[in-house]
């Protein structure tokens, strides 16, 4: 039932140091159901009851939040293999603060929250495995809140942008050894993502590259002089 979909389950952080060929007893064990969902659908809305978790297989999803002044801030988006809800199963909230939707074709596979509470009846080490991938990942999401917390807090364009990018750079280098940052959101999503409006954004893009301290594409941008930005970064 879940072959087609191992190779994003087993790149998940969830299933981190669990073989291959050993996730169909860990499905066996947690007996997750799988949805599919068709692009721009809701998989989840704003008060809706908090009662599982999502793990992504297949597509990609945008996490949104409207406000009362009617615009919509996007908080996040999830690719093959990221999970979501897990903050929140795992408190005292009974509803999502939040509405996902499928920015393409989608399908998600969703976990009982109860079976990661409890240690398998069969003391299935695969099981307790997953459990201490979850406790990592929880700690991993305060951090990265912590980040957002810390953009949204700043009140210059060009430093959220300078922090976005040193942050989500992962060591990746390009021909001439520098720095690349893949781009997961679009220059709308990251806008909302900093608390800017596009327009800002584009423009500090755009100075940036002018000052020869970045190149971009669609997809990547380059950190071309890395101990300016950084420099920057800490003006």
């Amino acid at each position: 039932m879940y072959d087609t979909y191992y190779p994003a389950l087993s790149h998940s952080a969830l299933f981190q140091n669990i073989e291959p060929e050993n996730i169909q007893t860990v499905l066996q064990c947690f007996q997750p159901r799988r949805e599919s969902y068709r692009k721009n659908a809701a998989i989840v809305c704003t008060g809706d009851a908090c009662q599982c978790i999502g793990l992504l297989v297949k597509g990609s999803l945008v996490m949104v939040k409207d406000t009362i002044q009617g615009d919509r801030l996007v908080l996040g988006e999830f690719h093959a293999g990221d999970f979501f809800g897990e903050l929140f199963v795992f408190s005292d909230l009974e509803s999502w603060p939040y509405s996902l939707v499928a920015k393409t074709d989608a399908t998600v596979v969703f976990f009982s929250p109860d079976r990661m509470k409890s240690l398998c009846v069969n003391n299935c080490a695969h099981h307790q495995e997953l459990i201490r991938n979850m406790l990592s990942i929880l700690s991993r999401h305060y951090m990265e809140t912590e980040k957002r917390v810390s953009y949204l807090s700043m009140k210059k364009s060009r430093h959220k942008l300078i922090h976005y990018l040193l942050d989500q750079w992962d060591g990746t280098l390009d021909d001439n050894n520098d720095p690349v940052v893949e781009c997961r959101l679009n220059r709308n999503d990251l806008a909302a993502y900093l608390g800017l409006v596009r327009p800002s954004l584009s423009r500090e893009l755009c100075a940036l590259r002018d000052e020869e301290l970045i190149a971009f594409d669609k997809k990547n941008i380059t950190l071309l002089n890395l101990p300016e930005l950084k420099k920057q970064a800490g003006a």
